[in-house]
This record gives structure tokens, C-alpha cells and sequence, in this order.
């Protein structure tokens, strides 16, 4: 590799470096509350400061009419100061525009979070238990539901499980 090709490989692990990227976690997703339904709590993991654009997009599936149809939502975030401090973590609240009915039954969430600067974060959730899957189990399981029609089987959950679900959805 010649010099000028080094120089532009370490330009770009450069920008990346600088490059904002978010780390986030969504508390709550209450589609009965009737302000501030979706609470998630955003952390800056770069060392520039960046904001979150006020909109959040989610992505689903709900059962409609006696199958499953694919549903759009658009959360407003609340909050008008949404300056991202790095490696500090902030707690946002978002006001949905219009959900459908069935929206507490939806499957396969996927959010999307914008920084003004940076690229898009998306978080993937299976259902209301908002345990967070990566893109690969996320994948796997939204084929088997949408060619099998399978689903995973939670069964009955004590409070305990709960809480200890809950605690595993860090990225804190």
C-alpha cells in the first residue's frame, strides 16, 4: 500500500472517530398514557456534542382485520432543549402523532433515532416486554414470524423475570 493509501485509511478511521453515535435504551412504551407515552433514555458515546432531531419513527407490526399488517407511527420528542452532551446520558419523553388501536399488541418495533450530526440509531425491540434484539436475532425471529408464523412463547413471567429483564436492557 502506497503512503497517499495509508493517509486516507487513517482519515477515515479519523472521521469515524468523530463521527456522533448514539447509545439508546427505551424505557417505556405506553401507548394509555395520554402525554409522553414513549420514555427512552439517549447517551452520546462520541466526544462532540450533537442533538436529537425531534423526531422518532417506528416501524411494526399489529394485528389488523384477522392478520398481521405493517404500521408506521411518528413520536414527537417533548423536550425542547435535546442537546447531547458526550457520555452523559439524557431521558427524553415523545408524543405519538397517531398510533392504531391494536398498537399495545404490535410485534417487531423498530425506532429510529436521528442526531442532527452523526448517523441514525435504530433500536429493535420483539414486543411490549421492549427487550432489546440485535439486527441478526431480530432478522432471524421477523422471518420465522412472518414465514412460519411463529412467534417466541414467553409464558408466564413473575415479577422477578420482569425486574430482571427490565435490568438486562442497559447500554447502562
Amino acid at each position: 500500500m502506497s503512503d497517499y493509501g495509508l493517509a486516507y485509511l487513517l482519515r477515515a478511521f479519523a472521521w469515524l472517530g468523530r463521527v456522533p453515535r448514539l447509545a439508546v435504551r427505551v424505557l417505556e412504551d405506553n401507548p394509555d398514557k395520554p402525554v409522553g407515552n414513549l420514555r427512552f433514555e439517549v447517551e452520546n458515546r462520541s466526544a462532540s456534542i450533537t442533538s436529537l432531531t425531534p423526531l422518532v419513527r417506528c416501524r411494526f407490526f399489529f394485528p389488523a382485520k384477522g392478520r398481521m399488517v405493517r404500521g408506521r407511527a411518528e413520536f414527537y420528542i417533548r423536550e425542547v432543549e435535546r442537546q447531547l452532551q458526550p457520555y452523559r446520558p439524557q431521558i427524553f419523553e415523545a408524543t405519538p402523532g397517531a398510533l392504531p388501536d391494536a398498537y399495545q399488541f404490535s410485534w417487531f418495533r423498530t425506532y429510529v433515532f436521528r442526531p442532527t450530526r452523526g448517523l441514525a440509531t435504530k433500536v429493535r425491540v420483539r414486543n411490549c416486554f421492549l427487550e432489546p434484539l440485535g439486527m441478526a436475532r431480530f432478522t432471524y425471529e421477523w422471518l420465522l414470524f412472518r414465514v412460519c408464523g411463529v412467534v417466541k412463547d414467553y409464558g408466564p413471567m413473575s415479577i422477578d423475570d420482569y425486574a430482571r429483564l427490565k435490568r438486562s436492557q442497559g447500554p447502562h
